[in-house]
């Protein structure tokens, strides 16, 4: 048997050839499977382009389930998805339904590597604001993240309500 958790199972017999129960053309087929296909979540740090992965439909996916998908990766520590995503050109500054983005929900889980990898890598905006006009920034105030505070103020990073006054006075 072969299992791919999430994707497929797939189940090969012939004699056994070993005392596992593993059989040649088992054996064989999964060799051939992984040479064609990116099962493994190193595959895509170790430059392997030309392996097809099937957990991933990034071309066909609508921009509502590339948001979907971004922002559950962030808010779920996925870099593997990220860092797909990021190769595949993906906007990382799209907002939900409620304007909140990836880096709203990579703070508000404490994921200061997510933070600094769409903050780096992604080249997000540092300060947008979701429909309660909070900041990524707020969040890390909220739920107490000291080391993602200082690096989103050390990255230009305001508070919501600093951000409305500012616009306030402008205009």
């Amino acid at each position: 048997f072969i299992v791919i958790p999430g994707v497929m199972g797939i189940c090969a017999w012939s004699p056994p050839l070993d005392e596992l129960g593993n059989s040649y053309k088992g054996i064989l087929f999964a060799k051939k499977l992984i040479e064609k296909f990116a099962f493994h979540q190193f595959d895509t740090v170790q430059g392997s382009a030309k392996k097809i992965d099937p957990r991933l439909h990034i071309r066909q996916e609508t921009r509502e389930m590339q948001i979907n998908n971004m922002l559950s990766a962030a808010s779920n520590n996925d870099m593997v998805l990220l860092t797909r995503y990021i190769e595949t050109g993906v906007d990382f500054n799209m907002p939900d339904y409620d304007n909140r983005t990836a880096l709203h929900l990579a703070v508000c889980n404490g994921h200061m590597n997510v933070v600094k990898f769409l903050v780096g890598k992604g080249r997000v905006q540092v300060n947008p604001l979701d429909r309660w006009h909070s900041t990524p920034l707020d969040e890390a105030y909220k739920y107490e993240f000291k080391e993602i505070r200082e690096y989103l103020e050390g990255k230009g990073g305001l508070l919501g309500e600093t951000i409305l006054q500012q616009a306030t006075v402008q205009y």
